[in-house]
């Protein structure tokens, strides 16, 4: 595979290393799997924004009671939303 998404991707990193890549992450994304249905519910979304990431993550409708969009978050509800939010 050819993509840029899939060269720059690394390994699934663990513990401290996994806090060491969010911390130098440019932009961590974020989607939500289906069985969280209409709310924001993974650790990804804390664990990216506490190590000073920019997280882009998908749409739930309790995102603005955790954080504040476009401010501490950015938010896409479509896939070209998201490809303008990375550009």
């Amino acid at each position: 595979m050819n993509s840029k998404a899939y060269i720059r991707h690394h390994d699934d990193p663990w513990g401290l290393e996994m806090y060491r890549k969010l911390a130098e992450s440019k932009i961590t994304l974020n989607c939500h799997e289906e069985i969280a249905g209409n709310y924001a519910s993974n650790m990804r979304l804390y664990k990216a924004t506490g190590m000073g990431a920019c997280l882009i993550t998908d749409w739930k409708e309790n995102l603005p009671n955790i954080f504040e969009p476009d401010l501490e978050i950015v938010i896409y509800r479509s896939l070209d939303k998201l490809v303008s939010s990375v550009m």
